[in-house]
């Protein structure tokens, strides 16, 4: 489990004993957690608007160069690319390494068989699902506010963090 998800977590047990939620070490942790979830997700993902897909392709192949267009278009969602076998294997192997929200499957009608590729939100819905996860524990570090604690500092965190929670709650 990464540092920002488990300091939420040790933050909520911790608070539960007696005098700890009012110690030095507590606002520090209690702090740069609250920090990196608001830096990453203070407001929900943008939902894209439009198919575009962010690529760094680096082969320059005639057909890198079709799918690196492909990406850079805002309307296509789907793209046919009818090449012989290490070629698709190829651009299979581009779309894979480079992570790129897409689909991609053979079409075995005809010859060359064609690699048919369809763009989708893939990486837009693993973030929903983070931001899900990040208010879920801001919605905890709000909670678990260090006790005693009057800093100015901590008291604008703790307002971002209930207001943010807050307008996942309505």
């Amino acid at each position: 489990m990464p540092p920002d998800r488990v300091i939420p977590e040790a933050l909520a047990e911790l608070g539960t004993e007696i005098g700890f939620a009012a110690t030095t070490a507590y606002a520090a942790l209690w702090s740069s957690a609250t920090n990196a979830l608001l830096g990453r997700s203070a407001t929900p993902p943008a939902e894209p608007a439009d198919w575009r897909i962010g690529c760094n392709i680096d082969c320059d192949c005639e057909h890198c160069a079709k799918l690196r267009a492909f990406c850079a278009d805002p309307v296509a969602r789907t793209e046919r690319f009818p090449l012989r076998q290490e070629l698709r294997r190829h651009l299979h192997g581009v779309i894979d390494a480079n992570r790129l929200d897409m689909l991609h499957e053979t079409e075995r009608r005809g010859r060359p068989y064609t690699l048919v590729c369809t763009k989708n939100r893939a990486s837009y819905e693993r973030r929903l699902v983070e931001y899900a996860e990040d208010v879920r524990w801001m919605r905890s570090l709000a909670d678990s506010a260090p006790d005693g604690d009057r800093s100015r500092k901590r008291q604008v965190q703790l307002a971002r963090l209930r207001r943010t929670v807050a307008a996942n709650d309505g």
